[in-house]
């Protein structure tokens, strides 16, 4: 018995070179944008340690941002059924969801997400951009003001919250959130061509006509459509 547990830990010792070896060349490819390869160099990692769960949710990014959301929800479906309350693996699992249409499984899972961990403005952010999706406006207005209580400097929520309030018609409170990402993102194209269509739906054709040619100057091509048509 005691030569099977030596040889078992000899084994573990010489693959574990080889499992860094694989984990290198995936963080590398990954980082170069080359993801089919990175999954490739997971999927070797981990047949030589499957229990490796920061290497399995790797490759679910790796096969998410190569839009194979499938393989991405079967790896994160791996390390919730391993953790159960695995927050991280919750919220992409039901990006994914989001991205493939399925609402419902998305808002479960984003649900699920804040139940274990109540402190994650992503959980927040995302579950209300599906909510904001599925037309449940008020519930995603909710999410998106707890997501910004715990974290102010996540301008993506005012922005979601911006095209909110746009599609509500509180066009005052859509341009004030834009006038809060763009005081910290002033070379974003998009978020002068928000705020200028919304000042454009209150008949506030000059400072919209400055705002497209602010976006326009940024090298946004829909704003230059729409100082042809709504300014001289």
């Amino acid at each position: 018995m005691k030569k099977i547990i030596l040889l078992l830990v000899l084994f573990l010792i010489s693959c574990q070179p080889q499992f860094q070896y694989h984990v290198k060349q995936g963080n590398m490819k990954y980082d170069a944008g080359e993801f089919s390869e990175a999954v490739k160099e997971y999927t070797e990692a981990i047949k030589l340690n499957p229990k490796a769960t920061y290497i399995i949710f790797t490759r679910g990014s790796a096969y998410f941002n190569m839009g194979d959301f499938r393989n991405a929800i079967n790896d994160y479906t791996l390390l919730i059924q391993s953790d159960s309350s695995n927050s991280p693996a919750f919220i992409a699992r039901g990006t994914c969801y989001f991205y493939e249409e399925q609402y419902d499984s998305a808002m479960s899972d984003f649900t699920t997400a804040i139940n274990f961990n109540n402190n994650s403005d992503e959980a927040y952010n995302n579950r209300g951009y599906c909510n904001f999706t599925m037309k449940n406006y008020n519930a995603a207005l909710a999410d998106y003001d707890s997501a910004l209580i715990l974290n102010r400097r996540n301008y993506g929520i005012y922005y979601n919250r911006g095209v909110l309030y746009a599609e509500t018609g509180e066009l005052e409170k859509g341009i004030a959130e834009f006038d809060t990402i763009i005081a910290y993102y002033p070379d974003n194209s998009d978020n002068y061509l928000q705020r200028g269509n919304l000042f454009l739906r209150m008949n506030k054709n000059d400072e919209a006509c400055s705002d497209f040619a602010h976006a326009s100057k940024l090298g946004n091509e829909q704003a230059d459509e729409l100082m042809n048509k709504f300014c001289e």
